[in-house]
């Protein structure tokens, strides 16, 4: 490829380039920093509300719980035959208060079940005797209504309202009683859990104080307002000040909801409504929120983001007034200098956008040249690059492509380049895209190919299982062919090699492939490796071969050293004939590589194994002999680097160094030197949990015992398990134990 650069003859005043560059600069950091701006915006207000839900959701499956705690006490309540008893008999039957008095007893062995519901008290209405029962009182409930300061003229609706399935499972306020009273009555009809009669209900004064407890976890104080209705959209309470357009809430249900959530105008205020439905009762919470809350909590940022647009203009102006007087001659040279370089850059780009992705190039080409060390690392690459049809046998043809005169400016280029340069040059040159394009059109799309050498393509194929042998291979080749050579006038030979089932084998396939094609010729353009006349006195141990054995020992992968061994022997001992001296250089050669592969291990790891293979290596040679030493070697580095070892040496790093706030998966794949895509899906098999998840389970192990057993600051408890972030830590604190660091403390503190 030849670089040429035009050279403008147009003379522009430095101080005019200068003011346009840096007028441009200034545009830029404006609209960076209100981009910026925007995208902070949005995160802010989008965040505030999935802590808002998250809040939510979390003290109404509490709430949940506590309501399943109040229908267990009424189960029990009716399973008490004592109670029943009592509840059918008038005050007038023979033993009422006896059996009073026993009920009265049981009802305090209920009170246990009861001391952490969200009640002040509960008592059992019975309308047979008008009496009510509780674990402390026995009496009337006219003597009951009166000891409780409740009005007198409202006490007919008062018995009314106890026996009223319609004001049964909802939220009563006794304030309709006593304009004192904060507190609720919550009604449950007792005949609803027996197949016979039993007349009376049972009845919870809920605590105000205590519900709203339950709601702790969300600031009321700010303008946030909670409002909760049963399934009907009948009210049950509040929370929070209630605001100015609060007569409008019973509208609530039929806002525009997406996703539970809507913001929605009343008057001139917009508020911000999420909406949570509860699994038990079906009782809808809307918690709502002023946006202008939202918003005021943007003024840091927009403070910061004006600051620092401010100082970018105030720079800018300073360097394009200093720049504009001071620098114009220097600033001409180096604008000359940066359009060569831009020109060259956008060169440069144009060439790499045209050739192959590099990842599966790179794939290809260590599959072919065998450099795939263990067969978790082959199944990976397997399924990133799809190759995972079943039933079917790869192998590789081999093109060698000659070029006609009208290439040699290429060739003449490429003397002057080194070999990098030179496979660049070439994967985009014109011919090179015509090749790619003709075996595109005859050999399918993708293609699994990579170069070798210039002007050599190695391509990885597939066939059937079943297949014996390919003759349409024969004629695609030759379709190629003289396609190439009408087409382009370029001449090409191939030569393939044999299938194999398992791609990790792939490497015999592609030397026979490079062994075939140097028979072809013009007469025969096309050669199969079990058709060449290999009867020779030349024994073959090429210095690929021997890379991919050295490999497959180093990674103690004994399946495929003992295929190169196999592999070694049909092309030496069955398919040749090696004369006696020819034969002690093969075995010289292989026992060569065998001792390079032993003395890269040092005298601190030599074992019983690695002396028995010392021992061997000194004794007569023999390719069986030679075979052993190899498989000794392959059981060393295998017991060295294993898959589980490697998982267990990930483990031990993650426990030692889980308190690293910059523990990631990419502080992982340095430390080990595995990618971080193959180190997610290596942990994952060996442990049946994602990094992620495992690191927070440890993380959250150990801050339960922090805060179990030691005095640990709560407020600074996420710096001593890892965490730079005190909310993601109480939110995974809880979302694990199913409540805070601060509830669990205080329990054990009770």
């Amino acid at each position: 490829m030849i670089f040429s650069k035009k050279v403008s003859t147009k003379r522009i005043h430095p101080s005019w380039k200068l003011m346009i560059s840096y007028s441009i600069l200034l545009v830029l950091i404006l609209a960076v920093g209100l981009y910026l701006y925007n995208i902070t915006k949005k995160d802010i207000v989008t965040n505030a509300q999935n802590q808002n839900r998250l809040h939510l959701s979390s003290t109404i499956n509490s709430m949940d719980t506590q309501f399943k705690a109040m229908n267990n006490l009424a189960l029990s309540i009716v399973r008490n035959s004592d109670l029943t008893e009592l509840a059918r008999m008038s005050a007038s039957s023979p033993n009422f208060h006896l059996k009073a008095y026993e009920g009265k007893s049981n009802m305090y062995a209920f009170s246990p079940m009861c001391q952490l519901l969200p009640i002040e008290n509960f008592f059992i209405y019975m309308p047979q005797s008008g009496y009510i029962l509780s674990p402390y009182q026995f009496t009337s409930m006219d003597f009951y209504y009166r000891e409780h300061n409740m009005s007198m003229e409202h006490y007919g609706q008062w018995k009314d309202t106890l026996v009223n399935p319609e004001m049964q499972l909802q939220f009563l306020p006794l304030s309709n009683y006593n304009s004192n009273n904060k507190n609720f009555l919550y009604i449950m009809s007792l005949d609803n859990y027996l197949f016979y009669s039993m007349p009376a209900y049972l009845c919870f004064i809920i605590d105000y104080e205590a519900i709203t407890q339950f709601f702790s976890d969300i600031e009321f104080s700010n303008g946030k307002y909670l409002y909760v209705t049963n399934n009907s959209g009948e009210y049950q309470f509040s929370i929070g000040e209630p605001p100015k357009y609060s007569a409008d809430l019973a509208y609530i249900s039929t806002f525009d909801y997406i996703d539970d959530t809507v913001s929605h105008t009343f008057g001139t205020e917009t508020i911000n409504v999420i909406r949570y439905t509860s699994s038990t009762n079906s009782w809808i919470y809307y918690l709502l929120e002023p946006q202008s809350i939202v918003s005021s909590s943007l003024n840091q940022y927009r403070n910061m983001f004006l600051l620092t647009i401010l100082s970018g203009l105030c720079i800018g102006i300073i360097l394009l007034y200093f720049l504009s007087k001071h620098n114009a001659q220097p600033v001409i040279q180096l604008d000359a200098q940066l359009q060569d370089s831009i020109f060259r850059t956008h060169e440069l780009e144009s060439v790499l956008e045209k050739q192959q992705p590099l990842i599966q190039n790179s794939y290809i080409r260590n599959i072919m040249l065998g450099r795939i060390s263990t067969r978790g690392e082959m199944d990976y690459i397997q399924n990133y690059l799809g190759l995972t049809k079943t039933g079917v046998k790869y192998y590789v043809l081999y093109i060698v492509a000659y070029l006609d005169e009208t290439s040699k400016l290429d060739d003449d280029i490429s003397s002057f380049l080194d070999e990098s340069e030179e496979f660049i040059l070439s994967s985009v040159s014109s011919h090179h895209t015509n090749i790619i394009s003709c075996l595109e059109k005859y050999f399918g799309d993708p293609l699994y190919l990579f170069n070798p050498k210039r002007h050599n393509y190695a391509l990885l194929l597939m066939e059937p299982s079943d297949t014996q042998s390919s003759p349409s291979l024969s004629e695609k080749f030759l379709d190629f062919h003289n396609e190439m050579l009408e087409r382009y006038s370029i001449w090409t030979i191939g030569g393939t090699g044999n299938p194999n089932h398992f791609l990790g084998n792939t490497w015999k396939s592609f030397q026979q492939a490079q062994k075939a094609v140097s028979y072809a010729s013009n007469s025969h353009i096309l050669y199969n490796y079990d058709s060449l006349d290999l009867s020779s006195d030349i024994y073959y141990y090429p210095s690929q071969l021997e890379e991919s054995l050295i490999n497959f020992i180093s990674a103690g992968n004994l399946e495929q050293t003992e295929e190169i061994f196999k592999f070694i022997h049909r092309e030496n001992l069955e398919k040749r004939s090696l004369s006696y001296p020819k034969m002690q250089t093969l075995l010289m050669e292989l026992h060569n590589t065998l001792a390079k592969i032993r003395y890269t291990i040092s005298d601190a790891e030599t074992n019983e194994l690695i002396a028995n293979v010392d021992h061997k290596l000194k004794e007569y040679l023999s390719l069986k002999q030679l075979e052993d030493i190899a498989s000794d070697l392959c059981k060393f580095f295998s017991g060295r680097s294993s898959k589980k070892q490697t998982i267990t040496n990930i483990q031990s790093y993650i426990h030692e160094n889980f308190k690293d706030s910059s523990l990631c998966l990419a502080k992982l794949s340095d430390e080990f030197g595995l990618s971080e895509s193959y180190l997610s899906y290596l942990f994952k098999e060996g442990t049946g949990e994602n990094f992620s998840m495992y690191l927070e389970r440890i993380r959250m192990d150990e801050a339960m015992k922090l805060v179990k057993e030691s005095s640990a600051a709560l407020s600074s408890l996420y710096l001593e398990v890892g965490y730079n972030n005190a909310n993601s830590f109480r939110r995974a604190f809880k979302k694990t134990f199913g409540m805070s660091a601060k509830a669990v403390r205080d329990n054990m503190n009770q």
